[in-house]
């Protein structure tokens, strides 16, 4: 089985590999939480102006929902991938996804600008960012438990717990900081969009700390037992199609003595 032929990371390895998933993860769920806050206080009058503000709150807060919705539908199609290309290629696109759909947020015109397609753009973008959480939560779980020793991953896991509020501290945080130091109207105009042109630096460390960690021991040898099964397969291949070669009588003969013997013996 895959679980008997793994050998341990080295300390190094796995105090690396956790800090990926930890630090990747916090960022991620700080651009997840900073449009939460955002949604109940900016963006109702900047992309929902037509409607009276009891609708425009709750149009906000429905597109806040819609990145919750696009969580489990990330978490099934990356988990899905993270098996066929790798945990840590999975995790670099994550990280990558919800940055530049948070940088694209902080640059995305107004409903005064464009029109209905602010709004609509915003939708998507919010989809982005929650199939991008929805992978990275399943990935860094795998990332984290997989490159950890059997005593300790249960510690591994549990630290990234600490993400979600950690992000909660920080996204609030930085608004509360651009909020009083900058006027009412100036942070209307421009202040609310610095926290997402910020993820353009938080793609850059994510993807940094993520080079830095190896594939996860369970993924590489589930794919040397893939590549195993593929050449006995093709071995089979081999020799059924030697065994079309010979002259039927002798081919006949042939199969009726493998199956006495239980096998083909070239």
């Amino acid at each position: 089985m895959i679980e008997e032929t793994l050998r341990p990371a080295d300390a190094a390895m796995r105090t690396r590999a956790v800090a990926a998933a930890t630090i990747g993860t916090a960022l991620e769920w700080f651009d997840f939480t900073l449009y939460g806050a955002l949604a109940a206080t900016i963006l109702p009058k900047l992309f929902f102006p037509a409607m009276e503000p009891t609708s425009a709150l709750l149009a906000s807060l429905a597109t806040f929902g819609v990145g919750l919705a696009a969580r489990p539908l990330g978490a099934i199609i990356c988990g899905h991938l993270g098996d066929k290309l790798g945990r840590r290629n999975l995790l670099l696109g994550t990280v990558t996804i919800m940055g530049l759909s948070s940088v694209l947020m902080g640059l995305l015109p107004t409903y005064a600008q464009i029109g209905v397609w602010a709004p609509v753009l915003l939708v998507l973008l919010r989809i982005l960012q929650g199939f991008a959480l929805g992978g990275e939560s399943t990935g860094a779980q795998l990332m984290a438990i997989e490159h950890a020793s059997p005593d300790r991953r249960g510690k591994y896991s549990g630290l990234l717990g600490l993400c979600s509020p950690l992000s909660q501290i920080l996204a609030n945080g930085a608004l509360l900081l651009l909020a009083s130091t900058m006027s009412a109207e100036s942070f209307d105009a421009y202040g609310w969009r610095v926290p997402f042109l910020l993820s353009f630096i938080l793609v850059i460390v994510g993807i940094y700390i993520r080079l830095k960690v190896n594939e996860t021991p369970a993924f590489v040898a589930l794919r040397k037992s893939q590549v195993a099964q593929a050449a006995e397969l093709h071995h089979q291949d081999a020799r059924s199609a030697e065994a079309d070669r010979l002259p039927a009588a002798d081919g006949r003969q042939c199969l009726r003595d493998c199956r006495r013997a239980g096998g083909w013996h070239a």
